[in-house]
């Protein structure tokens, strides 16, 4: 299957990849983040992006193209699908397992994906200096400092672009 099939299949499925423990569950339900009419459950969901986002992806993103993003989910499929190699990072292993699971339905080879199982403020600082990276997406931690940082740390690894 080419990568457009691919991404149009995801687009269709519209798996759950994303993952709420029990204790999260809760602790959302304690703390009365939702609305009292949202019912927080444990287990897969699905947060995923706009998916005029998977289409942009699609656009930009070259099969010779290394990437990164922070967070994962159908962002995480698709960068699989059209680039060389891909680095998510996302301490939740539970949510890259699903991940890794749905890849492998649609024959998506796993080699093209570095899983790095720990916060990004952790797993950034810890990149080998020398990796190039040609396409970023920061969708990780949305508390602060998290996306500053993130944006901080993946900015070194960023090819320069000719203008």
């Amino acid at each position: 299957m080419n990568s457009k099939a691919i991404l149009e299949r995801l687009l269709e499925e519209n798996p759950r990849l994303h993952y709420i423990g029990e204790n999260t569950a809760q602790e959302q339900l304690d703390y009365k983040v939702y609305k009292k009419n949202l019912k927080i459950q444990a287990g897969s969901v699905n947060w995923s992006v706009n998916p005029k986002v998977i289409c942009y992806l699609q656009e930009i993103v070259q099969n010779n193209h290394r990437t990164l993003e922070t967070g994962s989910g159908h962002t995480t499929v698709a960068f699989a699908a059209l680039a060389s190699h891909h680095i998510s990072i996302n301490p939740n292993e539970t949510e890259c397992g699903l991940i890794q699971d749905y890849m492998q339905k649609l024959d998506i080879p796993l080699d093209r994906v570095k899983f790095l199982n720990e916060s990004s403020d952790t797993a950034l600082i810890k990149l080998d200096p020398n990796e190039c990276i040609d396409v970023a997406f920061i969708d990780g931690c949305h508390g602060f400092p998290f996306p500053i940082l993130d944006w901080h740390y993946i900015d070194f690894h960023l090819k320069k672009v000719e203008s």
